[in-house]
């Protein structure tokens, strides 16, 4: 898995909506929502065509693993847009504790995109 190299517009998205509002899965802001719901995947050939030009908010949960982690182009700002789509998914159908959302989110090596310094919120105290 290869790991999102930013753009100024994905920097931003980090900033604002990750660092500043504390993205939380389990209950997305209403700004994230709206941010995530603003974003569709471009129609080009590099994505698969059955999705292209799709709103990523209205993506399944395998469509969404394949623009989130497997697309091998494709700019940063969609993967991790569909990142944070993703987790929301995945936190909301899947029965996951709170501290594995947080141990799945921080693991940089695999699908995480959240350094574990920006998810304290998320960490459960033992």
């Amino acid at each position: 898995m290869a790991k999102i190299i930013h753009s100024p517009r994905s920097r931003r998205i980090l900033k604002n909506f990750i660092i500043r509002d504390k993205f939380n899965p389990y209950a997305p802001s209403a700004a994230v929502i709206k941010e995530i719901s603003e974003w569709a995947l471009p129609s080009s050939g590099y994505v698969k065509k059955d999705i292209r030009g799709q709103r990523i908010c209205l993506l399944e949960s395998d469509e969404l693993e394949y623009v989130a982690f497997a697309m091998w182009r494709g700019t940063s700002e969609i993967k991790l847009i569909a990142r944070m789509q993703y987790f929301i998914k995945y936190a909301i159908d899947e029965e996951i504790t709170k501290q594995e959302l947080y141990e799945d989110i921080t693991d940089l090596d695999k699908e995480g995109f959240i350094p574990s310094m920006f998810a304290e919120h998320l960490r459960v105290e033992a």
